[in-house]
Formats: structure tokens, C-alpha cells, sequence
């Protein structure tokens, strides 16, 4: 429970970001704060499992923000705290820098002054930032009694083998389609397609890096896609994994599809794993139920009881606001839906909220 509790800052930084980079990017901070901290993900396996991604989720996010809001220093100290609980955090760094750069810009041109040259810019805001971050990193290494003894332990998670990582999704499919004319070995097959995935994440960092540097919303969708690439492309991953770009996702404007695809994938990744910590993968009725209930859950932001297990429908009024706009015919994929829902036709009762 001391463990839980310790955790609850991090869920709280959450809590107070994600709606703030809501605004920054146009969505809505109502689904972002539902889909970053209600998901049942974070609340069952990040609080319930006391993993360390929720201290780091919520010091990356709020730095991010503190970022868009022009407090570039405070931005970089809180997510190089976040680096110094889990490395993962430190994708964001780098978009932190052409954040302030793209602000630095914007400033000098609001003043009238000739923008400063952008190799001279980078070196001064990517100087000024590297050496926020080696001091706090430094100072809760040495706080902490730990040094960099800790970067050993990285390669530990390799020896995490399951199908929620895509090297291992390849190293099985190689292995059992040439189980036929070839004695391959998983561990061996795995070597190469962990290799051929590190250079292929390494590829996606730089190139993602230099492509999403000309807006502060560019920025941060770079963040998303490197930090996609990492969970898919790892060693190893496992469910909670996915709660740290759902975090930074959740901030964009939405359609209802890809909520849909996010509800569902949450509710498969928290279902996957049994509760006390064992996989799910191998046992298909496991997925199976997993899968189904994943279904069920995307198809309740369109259609109120889709499994159609209730005796009586609730007035159409009282339906939720997606699944109103659904039976209206309204546009599909609207952006930024709202999931809230209708007054009633008739008054409510004295004394009903």
C-alpha cells in the first residue's frame, strides 16, 4: 500500500496535464482525462500492479505541457525526472528543444528583431536543456544512491518473451514457418529480429525527430510516434507499456473510430494479463474472452447495451451523446466528440440531480 501511495503523485500529475495539453492541442480535456486516467489500464494495472510508469507518465506529461505553456526549464527539469524513474521519458527531450526553438521564433518575430540563426538557436536551447538535465539526473542519482549502476539492469527486460512485442511476433512466425524444412531456435530467430527492430526504432527516433520540428503540435505529435515506436519495436513489452502514449495521445482532437480502436485496445491489453501478473497470451480462451470483451467495450461508445442484455431500452434521451448522434445519422468520425449526455424530455424529479 506504501508503494500505491507513492505512486498516487504521479496519477495526480496525470490528472492535472492531460486536460492542460488538451487545450494546447485541440482537443477535449473531458475525453482526454477519461481516456488517460479512467482507462481501467492505468487504473488496474499501473495503481493496482504499482508500476513505476505512473510517476513517470505524469512527470513527462506535465513537463510537456510546462513546455507549451513557455516554461522550457522547468519542462526539461520535470521530465529528466521522469528519465531518472524510467529512460523511456527521455523521448521527449528532444521535441522539448524544438518546442523552445518554435517559441524563440515566434517571439522575435512578434518583436520585430531578425529570428536568430536556427544552428546558433539549437545550439543555445539544446545546451541550455542537456545541461538541465544532466544536473537534476545527476542529483537524484546521487540522492538516490544508485548512480548508473542501473543502466546494467536495462538488458534484464529482454528476457520478457510474448507476443505484445513485435520482434517476438516475428522471431515466431519465422520459426514455426520453417519448422518444416529448418531446425531454427526461438532464442537465435529472436537475436536477428531484435536487431533488425533496434535499427528499424533508431531509423523511426531520427527521422521522426527531424520531421515533426516546424510546430508546437508537430512537437508533440513526434513524442507520440517515437514513443509508439519504442513499445512496438522493444524487446519486450507488456500492457501497461501502452499507457505511456495513450497519455500524450489523449490530448490530440479524436474521431470516434479511433476512440473506438483505443477503448478496445485498452480494455484487450488490461484483460490480456490476469490479475496476478500471469500471462494470457498462450491460453486462447483467455484471448478469446479478452478479444470478445474488447469488442463489446469499443461497441459501447456507438450503441448503448450492444449485446442487447437488457429487458427494457432506456429512453433515447438518456442514451449517451455518441450513440444519439449514431442513431441521428450524424457524421461518423466527427471530430472531437463528446460522450455526455442529453437532458431528459420530462423534468427531473424534486431533489434528483
Amino acid at each position: 500500500m506504501l508503494l500505491r501511495l507513492t505512486m498516487l503523485p504521479g496519477l495526480a500529475l496525470t490528472m492535472w496535464a492531460v486536460p492542460r495539453l488538451a487545450r494546447h492541442l485541440g482537443g477535449n480535456p473531458a475525453i482526454a482525462l477519461w481516456l488517460a486516467v479512467l482507462n481501467p489500464l492505468v487504473l488496474i494495472h499501473l495503481i493496482g500492479g504499482v508500476h513505476n510508469e505512473v510517476l513517470m507518465v505524469g512527470l513527462m506529461s506535465a513537463g510537456v505541457v510546462l513546455a507549451l505553456d513557455r516554461k522550457h526549464l522547468s519542462g526539461i527539469a520535470l521530465v529528466s525526472l521522469a528519465v531518472a524513474i524510467k529512460a523511456t521519458a527521455g523521448a521527449a527531450l528532444p521535441f522539448i528543444v524544438w518546442i523552445w526553438m518554435i517559441h524563440a521564433r515566434k517571439d522575435a518575430e512578434a518583436q520585430g528583431r531578425t529570428p536568430t540563426n536556427p544552428i546558433v538557436l539549437f545550439a543555445k536551447t539544446a545546451s541550455a536543456g542537456f545541461a538541465v538535465f544532466v544536473a537534476i539526473f545527476s542529483a537524484v542519482s546521487f540522492v538516490a544512491g544508485v548512480g548508473l549502476g542501473w543502466m546494467t539492469a536495462l538488458s534484464g527486460s529482454a528476457k520478457i518473451v510474448n507476443w505484445l512485442s513485435l520482434p517476438t511476433i516475428l522471431a515466431h512466425f519465422v520459426t514455426v514457418g520453417t519448422s518444416w524444412f529448418a531446425d531454427l531456435r526461438l532464442g537465435a530467430v529472436l537475436d536477428v529480429t531484435r536487431t533488425i527492430c533496434a535499427v528499424a526504432l533508431i531509423a523511426i527516433v531520427v527521422t521522426a525527430w527531424w520531421k515533426f520540428r516546424k510546430t508546437e503540435r508537430d512537437a508533440v505529435l513526434g513524442i507520440l510516434v517515437v514513443l509508439v515506436a519504442i513499445v512496438v519495436l522493444s524487446p519486450a513489452a507488456l500492457p501497461w507499456y501502452y499507457s505511456w502514449p495513450i497519455a500524450i495521445a489523449a490530448g490530440f482532437a479524436l474521431s470516434t473510430r479511433t476512440l473506438m480502436i483505443l477503448v478496445g485496445l485498452s480494455t484487450w491489453l488490461m484483460l490480456v494479463f490476469q490479475p496476478d501478473g500471469s500471462i494470457g497470451l498462450y491460453t486462447f480462451p483467455h484471448v478469446a474472452a479478452a478479444t470478445f470483451a474488447a469488442v463489446v467495450a469499443a461497441l459501447s461508445l456507438r450503441t448503448v447495451d450492444p449485446l442487447r442484455l437488457r429487458s427494457t431500452r432506456e429512453p433515447e434521451q438518456d442514451c449517451p451523446q455518441l450513440a444519439f448522434d449514431y442513431v441521428h445519422g450524424n457524421d461518423e468520425d466527427a471530430e472531437n466528440p463528446q460522450p455526455t449526455h442529453t437532458a431528459p424530455s420530462t423534468p427531473a424529479p424534486s431533489g434528483t440531480a
